[in-house]
């Protein structure tokens, strides 16, 4: 028997992904290189793929009904947002969240 509940909720990618952000936020904030912020902003577009991924797999798991079909396409249409997102996309986007 395991020492942990088991999650319903990819709950260690969410925190991955608030970590890639935060990661991006910074180097954008303390103006790092260009090169490290690429690097942030691909680490982030994977993390959040990484994410849907294991959304995905967590909504498989559930009954069939219209709610996990609409969850389903729902996450399917981010994943595909996240597959065509360029870094200087990700990078803009950020870089003005943290303005506001």
């Amino acid at each position: 028997m395991p020492l942990y509940p088991p999650r319903i909720e990819p709950v260690k990618k969410k925190q991955i992904v608030e970590k890639r952000i935060t990661e991006l936020l910074h180097s954008i904030k303390h103006g790092l290189s260009d090169n490290k912020i690429q690097r942030a902003a691909q680490a982030l577009i994977y993390a959040q793929l990484k994410l849907c991924k294991a959304k995905i797999e967590n909504i498989r798991y559930l009954e069939d009904s219209e709610v996990t079909s609409k969850q389903l396409s729902n996450v399917l249409e981010e994943e595909n947002l996240w597959n065509r997102i360029t870094t200087d996309e990700v990078i803009r986007n950020h870089g003005r969240l943290r303005r506001t």
